[in-house]
């Protein structure tokens, strides 16, 4: 009677499951990262889904975050998701282009506008020449600058086209590490349930040999 009470005791230790830990806790690791605030209802699998575009990717978060237990988490948590700042740094880029562009605009058109005020001053000739050729000194002065800005602006456009195409391609390698991520995850899951069947089926011979022995005896 003691030996099947000794048994059922093993067997309970291999099948029942370890309580989690009952503390849940998140310290975000990248200050930097774009950040969420965790609501009820939420867990690490689904906002994976919804920031990751997989769920099998939620272990992605622990590159931005430090879990105490990330099978448990509380709404008002902070939680670091990392990747989306790629996309936001893209997005402020464009902007800035197309406000350098609309700025490049303007100068030329306040170019055009002043060489038509140039020309006007020349024409009239109710102005004294001198006062005519003062005017005419101010008025290069200010396109001198003008044109000087445009360089400028047009030197930071290529900056940013640059840029821009710069992080594009890190945000092609990011998708190309994801997409090799996710394959490396199913992968191991595979292997996961593969280790399972065995340690199954090697728990099952044993206590199937215990028992036949007892029987035997």
């Amino acid at each position: 009677m003691r030996k099947w009470f000794w048994l059922v005791l093993f067997v309970a230790a291999i099948i029942i499951p370890r309580p989690a830990n009952l503390e849940a806790k998140i310290r975000v690791k990248d200050k930097n990262a774009e950040t969420i605030i965790i609501k009820k209802g939420d867990t690490l699998w689904d906002l994976s889904g919804k920031y990751y575009r997989s769920p099998a990717l939620w272990p992605d978060f622990k590159k931005y975050n430090v879990f105490t237990n990330p099978d448990l988490i509380y709404p008002k948590e902070k939680l670091a998701i990392g990747y989306r700042d790629a996309k936001k740094l893209d997005n402020a880029l464009q902007t800035r282009l197309n406000d350098m562009v609309s700025e490049k605009k303007d100068i030329i058109k306040k170019i055009i506008n002043l060489k038509e005020e140039m020309m006007k001053l020349q024409e009239k000739s109710a102005i004294r020449e001198k006062d005519v050729a003062a005017l005419i000194a101010q008025k290069e002065e200010e396109l001198y600058r003008l044109q000087t800005e445009l360089g400028e602006r047009e030197e930071e456009c290529k900056m940013l086209v640059s840029a821009i195409q710069e992080l594009h391609i890190k945000l092609a390698e990011l998708e190309a590490t994801v997409d090799a991520q996710k394959q490396e995850i199913a992968q191991l899951q595979k292997q996961n349930n593969l280790a399972k069947g065995v340690s199954f089926f090697i728990g099952f011979a044993v206590v199937s040999g215990v028992i036949a022995s007892e029987i035997v005896k």
